[in-house]
């Protein structure tokens, strides 16, 4: 996940896929810096990233344009701000900005 602007992070108990499942593939991700796997999923037609789950906490990091409503979500939270391109500004009204993970330390303001 190395450009934060193109995913948002939900509790992953409120996630649900509300239709297409059946076009979804799986790439188990084993290159990641807990050492933990990565469960990326993509569409089997166009090979967009739809959404990971990772074992390590309870959440999900969706890709923002495999949303149906984008216009009603606000994010909370940034990770991995260590690979945020300098051409990007902060996010907007973010709570928490994480340099890596969510177990990490906080970007300074």
């Amino acid at each position: 996940m190395y450009v934060p602007a193109s995913y948002m992070i939900n509790a992953y108990a409120g996630f649900t896929i509300t239709e297409g499942e059946e076009y979804l593939s799986t790439y188990m991700d084993n290159m990641t810096d807990s050492g933990q796997p990565l469960r990326r999923q993509f569409c089997k037609n166009c090979g967009s990233s739809m959404f990971n789950l990772t074992p390590l906490y309870d959440i999900v990091s969706v890709s923002a344009g495999a949303l149906d409503d984008f216009e009603s979500w606000k994010p909370s939270l940034e990770q991995y701000c260590i690979h945020r391109a300098d051409f990007l500004e902060k996010t907007k009204l973010v709570e928490k900005r994480y340099i890596e993970s969510i177990n990490g330390e906080l970007e300074k303001e």
